[in-house]
């Protein structure tokens, strides 16, 4: 892969439902699933029963370039320029 600037389109996120409540954790870049389970059972101890739904959502690394040209085709334009590229 050629070392362009990366970017995290969304951040990496645990969901984690009880029936009691809903909780929502950020996760470090990297974790593994022992870690995953781990922390389960941490918030676990802390509600009522095992959760009856996890959801874990992982980022996107995107090219900075990718998302510059993204931005730059929903510029708006100006009257009377002309873009070039």
């Amino acid at each position: 892969m050629t070392n362009q600037r990366l970017r995290v389109a969304q951040e990496d996120r645990l969901r984690l439902v009880f029936d009691d409540a809903v909780v929502a954790l950020d996760l470090k870049y990297g974790i593994t699933f022992g870690e995953i389970a781990e922390l389960c059972g941490a918030v676990a101890c802390r509600h009522e029963g095992a959760p009856v739904a996890i959801d874990v959502m992982l980022g996107q690394v995107v090219p900075m370039a990718v998302i510059a040209a993204a931005s730059m085709a929903r510029a708006p334009r100006r009257p009377g320029t002309v873009r070039h590229g």
